[in-house]
């Protein structure tokens, strides 16, 4: 524990030291290796629960009879597609959080092929966040783009988030689907 400070160095003899980045400090130890991570899904991908939570239609529909947009059926499907988005998103994560961390419990690095489809699949994840919160974007009408509306945030931030190469679907999907069918990765970036 040489060149650690004394205060870390004490904690990790002690076996009290949590380190503050990267999968390790997310990792609970009371739950078994290969458990479901909620937690650690709900961490990279704090849009996905706050998307759910944050939307409400607004209370009537502008120019209709509809007095409660809760009663369109139009609404119902819109909020059913995003939330199913949602749910999908999550457990695409969960799965390559388990196999992340379970690399990571073995103190071994994932394979090429794993990165990519680990690539592949955070690419996609990220695309179906982007389509939820774009279909309640879209449904909560004109007020949406109000300042006051947390969902005009989410808007534009997943809008920016998704134009990041690691998060690119179309590029993500190419390298998941380059070794899937045989080939090279084509990239060093795994």
């Amino acid at each position: 524990m040489a060149g650690l400070p004394g205060p870390v160095a004490a904690r990790l003899r002690r076996g009290r030291h949590r380190p503050r980045h990267g999968l390790a400090a997310r990792r609970d130890v009371s739950r078994p290796v290969g458990a479901p991570r909620p937690q650690a899904v709900k961490d990279l991908a704090p849009w996905l629960e706050a998307t759910r939570s944050w939307w409400s239609p607004p209370s009537t529909i502008t120019y209709t009879d509809w007095t409660d947009q809760k009663l369109h059926p139009l609404t119902q499907i819109q909020v059913a597609t995003a939330a199913n988005k949602i749910d999908a998103a999550e457990a695409l994560s969960a799965r390559w959080l388990t196999l992340l961390q379970e690399r990571a419990d073995a103190g071994e690095q994932p394979t090429d092929e794993e990165k990519a489809i680990v690539r592949g699949q955070t690419g996609f994840a990220a695309q179906l966040a982007k389509e939820a919160v774009e279909i309640l974007h879209n449904a909560g009408g004109g007020s949406v783009i109000r300042r006051d509306v947390h969902l005009q945030r989410f808007h534009r931030d997943i809008q920016g988030f998704s134009l990041h190469a690691l998060a690119d679907a179309d590029v993500n999907l190419e390298l998941q689907g380059r070794v899937l069918v045989g080939l090279e990765p084509g990239t060093v970036f795994l």
